[in-house]
């Protein structure tokens, strides 16, 4: 009951502090303040009213001169049409143009670009070269590096004929005196390649020579090319004169190759022919070295010199002649022994 009381009681002092405080508000605002108001409320209402008709007034002539513009461009646009017309025309012949100046001069499948590898119209060309360098000095045999270096003459066919195609003649020299500089290296190595086992020198060998035999067929396979396709296209003389040396400078370069593999391919089989006589068909390893064949070539030139005797014996009645009466030219002689022999 208590607490009922002390709460009704803090209620009406509430509800006495708010009455005096509106009170009090309402005796501080004076008449003199609300007329200062009233007057401050219509004269901003009057200011306002001129801004509002100065701003619409100008909207009308704005809607004539935008009508105006319309009809300006409306009457504009026939010209623009025929403009475009021509730029369009001039677009497509241009484009024609520029079609018929890019059509490549070969054919290059997707998988030929890839093995072009990085082509000489790179600017990372000379550091692909470097690194071939890096790795050719760093292979010490020299039938691993002989066909290394095939290797890499094979991928400058393949730059050489991208080039073509583009028609970027020069860079297309600049990648076939890359391959003349990889097959010197190439033939350089092939004639050193030695080895104690005769047997493994000839497999060395002959691998050279498969991979010699496939550049070969693959720089035929080009020039054919290149004198097919090239009787649809027009060059200038300097063009044409750029293209000859480079056909003629792949057929000479690679020609080189194989005559110098082949001639060590049978040098090497006359070696392995030593073992095989000296061993009697054991399969011994033995080491054969230069004075070795320089004596299998001099009895060779002995043996066929006595057949050349026999057969003039022969041819003279089986007569006893001497073989410097016949290069004295000592006809009499040689006629008075055949007499003899046969009598």
């Amino acid at each position: 009951m208590n607490k009922t009381i002390s709460m009704l009681l803090t209620l009406v002092m509430v509800f006495s502090v708010l009455a005096i405080s509106v009170l009090a508000q309402d005796e501080l605002s004076s008449p003199e303040d609300v007329q200062a108001e009233d007057v401050a409320d219509s004269s901003v209402a009057q200011d306002s009213a001129p801004a509002e008709n100065v701003a619409t007034e100008p909207t009308e002539p704005a809607e004539d001169e935008s009508a105006m513009d319309s009809n300006d461009s409306e009457d504009t646009e026939v010209p623009e049409t025929d403009e475009t017309d021509e730029s369009d025309a001039e677009e497509t012949a241009t484009e024609n143009m520029n079609e018929s100046e890019e059509e490549p001069l070969l054919d290059v499948s997707p998988e030929e670009e890839e093995e072009a590898g990085v082509s000489p119209d790179s600017p990372f060309y000379g550091l692909d070269r470097a690194m071939e360098r890096i790795s050719l000095a760093l292979t010490f045999n020299k039938a691993a590096k002989a066909k290394k270096g095939l290797a890499y003459a094979l991928e400058r066919k393949q730059e050489i004929k991208l080039m073509l195609a583009k028609k970027k003649f020069k860079e297309a020299e600049e990648a076939e005196s890359a391959m003349q500089e990889n097959l010197a290296e190439v033939e350089d190595n092939v004639q050193e390649v030695e080895d104690s086992d005769a047997e493994q020198e000839l497999a060395d060998v002959e691998g050279i020579e498969n991979a010699s035999a496939e550049l070969q067929e693959e720089v035929q396979n080009l020039t054919n090319e290149v004198a097919v396709k090239i009787q649809g296209h027009d060059l200038t003389e300097d063009e044409q004169a750029a293209l000859d040396k480079i056909v003629n400078g792949l057929k000479d370069s690679t020609g080189k190759v194989a005559v110098t593999v082949k001639a060590k391919k049978n040098k090497t089989m006359v070696k392995v022919k030593i073992v095989e006589e000296r061993e009697n068909g054991h399969g011994k390893k033995v080491t054969v070295t230069h004075t070795d064949l320089t004596k299998t070539n001099q009895g060779a030139e002995k043996k066929k010199a006595a057949g050349t005797d026999t057969e003039m014996a022969k041819t003279h009645g089986n007569a006893k002649v001497s073989r410097d009466d016949i290069d004295k030219g000592k006809p009499d002689k040689v006629n008075d022994h055949a007499k003899g022999g046969r009598k």
